[in-house]
Formats: structure tokens, C-alpha cells, sequence
């Protein structure tokens, strides 16, 4: 899973395949209407993408540390 965390680092190619895939999506969106056929698995294939970039983030993201809190009294 080393290769989902360094993908998921490179934020750049992270939101440039998000974006790839939403686009698809999208774009099969529109095909689907225009030839009548059922759209609603459309919407769930973007809900479903962005839960899955969602899970990502939290499983394979950057930990935080927590950072000291600052005395302004000194």
C-alpha cells in the first residue's frame, strides 16, 4: 500500500486523475441523456469517487502533529 501512499502525496497527480475521472463520469453522464438511457448510476458513480478519494485521504494521508500551543504570556 506504499504506492496508494505516495500516490495520494502527489497532490498534483492526485486531483489531475480526480479530476480525469469526474470528467469521464461526466461526460457519460451527458452520452447517457442525450440516448435517453437511465442516468442514475451517474450520480452515484461521482458520489462513489469521491467517498473512495475521501477514504483515501483519511487511510493513506499526511498525519498532522499536533503543534504545542504558544504562551503569548512570556
Amino acid at each position: 500500500m506504499d504506492l496508494i501512499r505516495i500516490f495520494n502525496g502527489d497532490v498534483g497527480t492526485k486531483e489531475a486523475v480526480q479530476e480525469y475521472i469526474t470528467q469521464f463520469i461526466a461526460n457519460e453522464g451527458i452520452r447517457r441523456i442525450f440516448a435517453k438511457e437511465d442516468v442514475s448510476a451517474v450520480a452515484d458513480a461521482k458520489l462513489l469517487l469521491d467517498k473512495a478519494f475521501d477514504q483515501m485521504q483519511a487511510e493513506y494521508g499526511l498525519k498532522q502533529k499536533p503543534t504545542e500551543p504558544i504562551n503569548e504570556a512570556r
